[in-house]
């Protein structure tokens, strides 16, 4: 039974969250990923059964942990992007420089 706070996942849910990570073809890599049962995902992602909710919060922390990577990757990207811009004043374009400490300030 899942926690007061916590609703079961479903298989339209598992299956975004699993391309999302992994790509179109997801059900075995996140087998292994979470070293669970193969049969587990493909009866919760055709609809058959519930996901297990230890399972799901796994997955969910999974998703949530890729997110905040990506997103902190990106930043990363943006933030040398700036630093070369403006080390090099005469050779960029401002409106450039300007999108990349937009963004910046936004992910803050």
């Amino acid at each position: 039974m899942p926690e007061p706070n916590q609703r079961p996942m479903g298989a339209i849910e598992l299956a975004a969250i699993g391309e999302e990570l992994l790509g179109t073809i997801w059900q075995r890599p996140l087998v292994h990923l979470l070293a669970i049962n193969h049969r587990t995902i493909q009866r919760c992602a055709n609809g058959s059964a519930i996901m297990p909710q230890a399972i799901a919060a796994r997955i969910l922390t999974l998703r949530d942990t890729v997110r905040r990577l990506r997103n902190e990757s990106a930043n990363d990207r943006a933030r040398l992007a700036a630093q070369r811009a403006a080390a090099e004043p005469n050779g960029s374009d401002p409106m450039q420089l300007a999108r990349l400490l937009y963004r910046l300030r936004k992910s803050e």
